[in-house]
C-alpha cells in the first residue's frame, strides 16, 4: 500500500488508498470534490483528476465516462 501511494501529496493519498482497496465510490467522491475546488486554471491538476476519474470509470467497467474522462485529460495537458 506504501507504494501505490508513495510520492503523492497529502490530499491523494487517501485517494489513491481507496482505488487500490477496491473503494472506488469513495475515490471517485474524493476526486470530484477535489475537481470543484481547483482552479480552473490549474491544467496539470485538472489533468490528473480526469486521468484519476477515467481510471476509476474503467475500473467500475464504465467505457462512456472513462474514454469521456481521458479525453479530458488529454485536453487539460495541451495547456501544459
Amino acid at each position: 500500500m506504501r507504494n501505490q501511494t508513495k510520492g503523492l501529496p497529502g490530499s491523494h493519498r487517501l485517494d489513491a488508498l481507496m482505488i487500490a482497496i477496491g473503494q472506488y465510490d469513495k475515490a471517485e467522491e474524493f476526486y470530484k470534490l477535489a475537481y470543484v475546488m481547483t482552479g480552473e486554471d490549474d491544467w496539470k491538476q485538472l489533468a490528473y483528476l480526469h486521468s484519476q476519474l477515467g481510471h476509476i470509470r474503467d475500473e467500475k467497467d464504465d467505457p462512456e465516462n472513462d474514454l469521456e474522462h481521458y479525453n479530458e485529460a488529454l485536453e487539460m495537458n495541451k495547456h501544459l
